[in-house]
């Protein structure tokens, strides 16, 4: 990287650094310091989903979960903290994993995959749920690049000892990007090597782009939330050669990436509804 770019570099660094300040201030004193207080409480009384729950209530955002199958059975699952779970999300704008968060029972074990910074916006108790994944930018020097991977390899290992020892990981795989990416795949193939881990999906069909204001200036919003019945992750469908393929290999992961992009594009459209919401 040449002298120019890398002050390029930090200098866009450096805004990214004041946006997410300057956000959390204004989200701060918009909500209010106090409700953010009650939030990080519930969270640490009863998991991220009772603080995400606590949190919509208090800016007038509401779910509506439509279920598969037996809701009653795929609750019991997801409240259960020994069971291991994978809880699936789409994520095209900001607020839809918080959606599905709502609409899930009280565990104390639930993590959520993140972007890092984000996680600025909350308190200590509810940070302690969220598994950092950092993204590289543009003009970062091979030697941050590294530094970048080693350390959401290190985040992966942590989401996956949560996932092991009986917690529930959420995570958008998409990402906004409509693929399944690294980290969801080699989480998945850990899960599959547990006696027992489940997969839970979702998709908020009705998402819109500026949410997350709403959000804030505390204006009225409704959002359906379609939720898969609990499945075992052993029952996802793999293509033969899955399992054959080397493990680490590129040739695996693109696979397991495109079996499981597949698996929940499938269940959306026998769902009936599309990304835009629009009945089929």
């Amino acid at each position: 990287m040449h002298f120019q770019q890398q002050q390029v570099y930090r200098y866009i660094m450096g805004k990214k650094e004041i946006f997410w300040s300057a956000t959390a201030v204004a989200v701060s004193y918009t909500v209010g310091r106090g409700i953010l207080k009650r939030i990080d409480n519930a969270t640490g009384e009863k998991g991220a989903a009772a603080g995400i729950k606590l949190m919509l209530n208090e800016r007038n955002t509401h779910t509506i979960g439509v279920w598969e199958g037996d809701q009653a059975q795929t609750q019991e699952i997801l409240a259960d903290r020994t069971k291991p779970s994978m809880l699936v999300s789409n994520h095209p704008h900001s607020l839809e994993p918080f959606f599905l968060l709502a609409e899930t029972p009280d565990k104390p074990n639930v993590s959520i995959i993140a972007k890092a910074g984000g996680d600025r916006l909350f308190g200590e108790e509810f940070r302690k749920n969220i598994v950092r994944v950092y993204h590289p930018g543009r003009f970062e020097t091979q030697r941050q690049k590294k530094k970048r991977q080693e350390q959401n390899k290190e985040q992966m290992r942590e989401a996956e000892s949560r996932l092991a020892s009986g917690g529930s990981i959420l995570i958008a795989p998409d990402g906004g990007s409509g693929r399944w990416e690294g980290g969801s795949v080699k989480l998945f193939e850990k899960a599959l090597k547990l006696p027992e881990a489940y997969l839970v999906m979702a998709n908020v069909p009705d998402s819109t782009e500026n949410e997350h204001w709403r959000l804030v200036f505390k204006k009225k919003l409704e959002r359906r939330v379609f939720i898969s019945r609990a499945i075992k992750v052993k029952d996802v469908p793999l293509p033969p050669e899955a399992q054959t393929l080397p493990e680490g290999s590129k040739e695996r992961f693109i696979v397991f990436s495109k079996a499981l992009q597949d698996h929940y594009n499938g269940w959306v459209a026998r769902g009936g509804y599309s990304q835009s919401g629009d009945k089929k």
